[in-house]
């Protein structure tokens, strides 16, 4: 059951966690003191890649390295790290990670096959002038969906004036017979508090596994509240003490400072190998609902509309919706979109996503329709991503249920699309490029 302030199964529960093996990055701080990245520390990066890696990741990195030298420009990578501190989505590292090389591929070949659409500049321009973290996603989320409705067959448009309205669509899908689908895209990120919370478990984990590398030990256990920097400097203190006494042979007490509860132990003994940072609180879909709300208002009068939202503020990570099956997931979003849209009857439906990342563990592509016309999706997106996507839409009628079909069809061509992209671009497939080396 919907309720007005908390949507059901949707308020945020789980506390971050970090294993002893790896830590998860939100936002890095700024560099300053690092000399800005040029396109030829990708070119040389590539150039000089690990011998794991194929011919074909390197030779199509250097294409990808190439055509966006192209279209964002040559002084691109400097300009984006002096204005923000970073490039976007970890591009820095796409010479050796593979989801941040997957990601510089992606866009390379967007740009590249979207170049001959209409309103392709207006999509370019923020990517260009404005590369900030809640910018680049909206730009990107528009070229994924313009790169599926293409590789559907449909025509695709930018930017297009909405009709009664001052605005402009993200996202126009021209599909056979004149009808054309208003789309308007919006990614959801996290809020401030999120933020500076996700920031301080980064700080806290890594410290803390600086620390037990240099003395070979575990630390183990959770950290309930964030701290000040005195706070967390003392935190740090007190976990070397003990990691000294534990490399030396031995035994310490519990670490209890602060809302942490930590035991340093010899590597490899402990029974609890992790780590596990602040509860995200809060309920987390009033800002999808906004979002919807803001989108409703700026399409008003419209034909054909639907939204496509990417939540990236924790919705699939932190709920304990986001462990339901597809069924449940489905059944509860529509409740939840229907009740928020329920005086915007010009919105024909939502699609609603995860991010496509790299899972934990293997998932298994699996889909759900439900009565009404509407899918969940669940895949895989070789070679290593993943993403549940759910098409709702908001009306029974035969062409809104044949629009939302027309939906599900796009997102589960997903895992073909760079197979598809890369073929168009006489490039190697993607079993080529991360095929096994000797």
């Amino acid at each position: 059951v919907w309720r007005p302030k908390t949507a059901w199964g949707l308020r945020s529960a789980r506390p971050a966690r970090c294993s002893n093996r790896s830590v998860s990055r939100s936002k890095p701080d700024s560099l300053t003191s690092i000399d800005p990245p040029t396109w030829s520390f990708f070119r040389e990066g590539f150039r000089g890649a690990s011998e794991s890696r194929t011919a074909a990741w390197r030779d199509v990195g250097l294409w990808a390295v190439d055509r966006l030298c192209e279209r964002l420009g040559d002084d691109w990578p400097a300009r984006t790290w002096r204005k923000t501190g970073q490039l976007p989505g970890g591009m820095a590292f796409a010479f050796g990670h593979p989801v941040a090389y997957h990601e510089l591929v992606e866009l390379a070949l967007w740009l590249e096959l979207l170049s001959d659409c209409e309103g392709y500049a207006d999509v370019c321009r923020p990517l260009k002038l404005d590369p900030r973290n809640d910018v680049v996603p909206h730009a990107r989320l528009q070229l994924e969906v313009g790169a599926l409705a293409m590789q559907s067959g449909f025509g695709v448009r930018f930017e297009r004036p909405v009709s009664g309205s001052e605005k402009t669509s993200d996202v126009s899908i021209d599909l056979p017979g004149g009808t054309s689908l208003l789309v308007e895209a919006r990614v959801v990120l996290q809020d401030d508090r999120t933020v500076e919370l996700n920031r301080f478990t980064d700080r806290v984990f890594g410290g803390i596994q600086s620390i037990c590398r240099s003395y070979d030990v575990d630390c183990c256990g959770d950290i309930s509240e964030a701290m000040s920097d005195p706070q967390l400097a003392e935190l740090l203190t007190t976990v070397e003490t003990h990691a000294r006494l534990v490399a030396v042979g031995a035994s310490a007490p519990r670490i209890l400072l602060r809302g942490a509860a930590l035991k340093v132990e010899p590597r490899e003994t402990s029974v609890d190998r992790g780590l596990r940072g602040p509860a995200l609180a809060g309920d987390l879909w009033p800002r999808i609902a906004d979002r919807l709300e803001q989108k409703a208002r700026q399409t008003q009068g419209a034909r054909n509309v639907w939204f496509r939202i990417c939540a990236l503020q924790g919705l699939w990570l932190f709920t304990h919706w986001g462990q339901l099956g597809l069924p449940e997931k489905l059944s509860t979003m529509r409740l939840n979109i229907a009740n928020s849209l329920a005086h915007h009857r010009h919105v024909d439906g939502v699609v609603l996503s995860s991010a496509a990342a790299w899972p934990q563990g293997t998932i298994a592509s699996d889909e759900f329709e439900d009565g009404a016309g509407g899918y969940a999706l669940a895949c895989s997106i070789p070679p290593m991503l993943a993403r549940e996507t759910l098409v709702v839409p908001l009306r029974s009628d035969p062409e809104t249920r044949a629009h939302a079909r027309l939906w599900r069809d796009m997102y589960a061509s997903e895992p073909e699309w760079l197979d598809y992209a890369l073929d168009r671009r006489g490039l190697p497939s993607v079993a080529r490029i991360f095929a096994p080396t000797d």
